[in-house]
């Protein structure tokens, strides 16, 4: 059973995939990626790669090995295999946002963010054409995904975080934070400083990758500025506010951004506790963005896709999160406090249906209140203010009856 659904995942990805080439099969390789396979190919024959070229693009330290890896085989056949990849990670990228949807809120939530994301045209553009920022937002929001199911994880978010910082910068901020996160958590100083030097290792092999092949430790940076300078693209924090906003809007589309801004306050209201991870992973991709804007580089539509990816998740949840509360009176229930009730009125079997629902309700209210005035008495201990009634009768979970328990071997 633990191997099936080991073999779920890759399944649902390579069915996507497959799904996906039938439907946009015109898939091709951007001169983008295409630059850094041939200068790939270049390093596999023992030749420096010809960076200094007029309008190259900026080169990618993962996609150049992955040009490395695939020299022998030929162009036709890697050309052939990166689309294949390109359909991959388009996939992954949409099961990454679903599963983050359904662990953060739930299942509904996540499948209506897997398809506002996928029905975005920017996303499937730049996704059939091989461009490595769906690949690496998939590697970023795998990282979440990790620390979802396991808090302060570690080296496994750290890992992926450092994939995703060989494609694109932006990603060294994310394990830098990630890395100050953990400082927190009380771990040994040894554990830390392998942490620290486990984040440091993406911007050490990109600069000195640069360093080796120019010999000038900036010169994605300084060549990537001049650039945009001569395709006079917008760039500059002045420019930022409004251009990278359009770009924002852009991608998400209207509908989109009303869902998302409706579901990012009534999730951080309502749902705090869910919506928090995603609230902070989102502001600190548009932090990121910010400095590249700020770093004099241009600010593309394409270098927004984690924000988006994370604010499908919360306009999915404006449209379908208000199946986790339940309303009882002027409280409010969460589905997970409901399962907890009805877990213990389904003890009772020997009462009728009706009244089994009928303490459940009224259970699943009483507790609501209880939490809120704990959480009331918390805040304000000197001051005991009576809470607002339910409009259902209260109960006490002494009228539930319990199953009875098992004797213990040997016991009288």
């Amino acid at each position: 059973m633990q191997r099936l659904r080991a073999l779920t995942a890759p399944a649902w990805i390579v069915g996507g995939a497959v799904a996906l080439r039938l439907v946009v099969p015109f898939g091709f390789v951007s001169y983008d990626t295409l630059y850094s396979l041939v200068w790939g190919q270049q390093i596999a024959r023992g030749q420096t790669p010809t960076y200094d070229l007029v309008l190259a693009p900026t080169p990618h330290p993962l996609a150049e090995l992955l040009g490395v890896i695939l020299a022998p085989l030929g162009a036709g056949a890697t050309l052939g295999i990166v689309v294949a990849l390109a359909y991959l990670a388009l996939s992954a990228l949409t099961y990454l946002v679903y599963r983050l949807g359904a662990a953060w809120f739930s299942r509904v939530v996540g499948i209506a963010a897997a398809a506002l994301l996928i029905t975005r045209y920017e996303v499937l553009s730049y996704g059939v054409r091989a461009y490595v920022d769906i690949p690496y937002t998939a590697l970023v929001l795998a990282a979440l995904l990790v620390e979802t199911r396991r808090r302060r994880a570690g080296w496994p978010v750290i890992a992926l975080l450092d994939l995703a910082g060989l494609l694109r910068p932006e990603a060294w901020l994310f394990a830098g934070v990630y890395w100050l996160y953990l400082v927190r958590a009380r771990r040994s100083p040894r554990e830390l400083a392998g942490l620290a030097a486990l984040a440091a290792l993406a911007p050490v092999v990109w600069l000195l990758s640069d360093l080796a092949i120019t010999g000038n430790l900036l010169w994605s940076l300084s060549h990537t500025r001049s650039t945009a300078a001569t395709l006079k693209r917008p760039r500059g924090l002045v420019s930022f506010p409004y251009t990278g906003a359009r770009r924002l809007g852009e991608v998400l589309g209207p509908d989109g951004l009303v869902a998302a801004a409706i579901g990012g306050v009534l999730s951080l209201w309502l749902l705090r506790s869910r919506a928090l991870l995603g609230f902070a992973a989102g502001v600190l991709a548009i932090i990121a963005f910010a400095i590249v804007a700020s770093s004099d580089l241009p600010i593309d539509d394409r270098y927004t896709f984690v924000a988006v990816s994370l604010l499908t998740i919360f306009a999915g949840a404006g449209l379908f999160g208000w199946r986790l509360l339940v309303n009882c009176g002027s409280r409010t229930i969460s589905s997970r406090s409901l399962r907890a009730t009805r877990s213990r009125c389904d003890a009772d079997r020997s009462a009728s249906p009706t009244t089994r629902r009928s303490r459940f309700w009224r259970c699943a209210c009483t507790r609501a209140r209880r939490t809120s005035s704990r959480r009331r008495s918390r805040a304000a201990p000197s001051s005991r203010r009576r809470m607002p009634r339910c409009s259902a009768p209260t109960c006490s979970t002494r009228t539930i009856p319990r199953p009875p328990m098992r004797r213990r071997a040997g016991s009288a």
